[in-house]
């Protein structure tokens, strides 16, 4: 126990020195958003487990047993450590910014035209109301948010191109802020940013919602005024983001919107009680802590799980046999007993997932070794992405980025999500330069 608090109040610390070496003129650089983030994903949520392990989800913690969790715990902790300390060592020296300042001899941009951001919406929507009318429509996919994965199967790829139809043009609609400083110019953000979120929690899942609150965040510490961390602003956005994540998490269980609905107050009554609800839903520790100890026993995966990457492109529409593009599916399974190793159709799998991301892909691939290889990886990712350029409108690189620092893992299903958000940037990158040119 000892050593286990040890290693997690080195982790913290560590991450917390990062905060404040890389956030010092402003909170939201890169290198300090991911540390804060993976100190919130981890850091509240694992001193529960330490002070009370049947916090965790029951079915891990039976499944781990009461006598191997220290060990367990002990083993994760140190490969959280080793990951963290390898990827900032191996990312001195990048010159990682979320949009590269212009050339001192450029022209001023233009602000995005009120036309593009109306449309990029109007697309979003589009998307959002394909995948709600396939689900059976508003009304029963608001009844069934506790099935939610397996009502909307078939559709996942359309969410990713519009979460960032929906962010860019939340970046746009504060670029056209930060160039004029009108309220009509604040009212399309406050509309654009309500639009989005509420178009992306349409089917019960946050992160994406979250991510887009993170973009608006940074894009105004970059656009209009850098932040500090002790500004109020901070305090601010986390009591809403709780807010957002305990009545969604009620929300999508058995009736539990009707829940909601009657009494809202019981509802935030209860979540206050339970805070650590919000920093859990937020973590993925336990999935990690099932990862190292189903892996201390079982043979590893290698690299199985990228076995089928190319068809991971194709809708299951079209692929009747695709194994699932979320290997957080095999996870999930190997909990609910199932005997595999990938590649597996995914319809011969536990219809849900627990990610695993970089560190259970790479435990799971070949152990603490495993770690360290994939945390490297990640890194030089990192440097490949910040060195992209997409220079027609500011608000492409800052979503793209954004994105990318918050969501990228070594893992399938991040890839392909972070690829179709690429390729949503480059066509408008390529769309928008065509139309400046076009006018000139």
């Amino acid at each position: 126990m000892t050593l286990n608090a040890a290693l997690l109040a080195a982790l913290c610390a560590f991450y917390v020195a990062m905060m404040l070496r890389h956030g010092r003129q402003n909170a939201l650089t890169p290198r300090s958003f991911y540390a804060a983030i993976n100190l919130m994903r981890l850091g509240p949520y694992m001193v529960a487990v330490l002070v009370d392990p049947g916090m965790m989800d029951s079915r891990i913690y039976h499944t781990i047993g009461a006598v191997e969790l220290e060990g367990v715990i002990r083993t994760y902790l140190a490969c959280e450590l080793l990951g963290a300390v390898l990827f900032f060592y191996l990312l001195r020296g990048a010159r990682l910014e979320w949009c590269p300042a212009a050339p001192a001899s450029a022209r001023p941009a233009r602000p995005p035209g009120l036309w593009a951001i109306v449309l990029l919406v109007a697309v979003a929507l589009v998307l959002v109301v394909i995948r709600v009318q396939a689900a059976g429509g508003l009304g029963f996919l608001l009844a069934n948010l506790a099935l939610r994965a397996e009502i909307t199967a078939g559709y996942g790829f359309l969410v990713t191109p519009a979460y960032a139809c929906f962010a860019i043009a939340t970046v746009a609609a504060l670029q056209r802020v930060c160039a004029r400083r009108c309220l009509f110019d604040w009212a399309v953000f406050i509309g654009v940013i309500t639009i989005g979120a509420l178009g992306m929690s349409a089917f019960g899942g946050r992160k994406d919602a979250l991510l887009l609150a993170c973009t608006a965040l940074i894009a105004y510490a970059s656009l209009v005024r850098p932040l500090r961390w002790t500004s109020p602003v901070f305090p601010t956005v986390f009591v809403c983001v709780a807010a957002y994540s305990y009545f969604l998490g009620a929300a999508r269980q058995l009736g539990g919107l009707d829940m909601v609905s009657a009494d809202p107050l019981a509802v935030a009554g209860d979540g206050l009680r339970n805070l650590s609800t919000f920093f859990k839903t937020l973590s993925y520790v336990d999935t990690y802590l099932f990862i190292v100890s189903y892996f201390q026993h079982a043979d590893y995966w290698w690299f199985s799980i990228f076995q089928n990457l190319p068809a991971s492109f194709m809708p299951s529409l079209l692929y009747p046999d695709k194994p699932p593009v979320d290997e957080g599916v095999y996870i999930r399974s190997l909990l609910e007993g199932y005997a595999l190793t990938p590649p597996i159709p995914a319809r011969d799998l536990y219809p849900s997932s627990l990610p695993p991301e970089t560190l259970g892909n790479g435990y799971a691939a070949f152990g603490m070794a495993g770690v360290a290889a994939f945390f490297a990886l990640k890194a030089w990712c990192f440097r490949l992405a910040f060195s992209l350029r997409l220079g027609a409108w500011k608000a492409l690189p800052m979503v793209f980025l954004v994105c990318f620092a918050y969501n990228f893992q070594v893992s399938p299903l991040r890839l392909v999500q972070i690829l179709q958000v690429l390729a949503v940037c480059l066509a408008l990158n390529v769309l928008i330069r065509f139309f400046r040119k076009s006018s000139t």
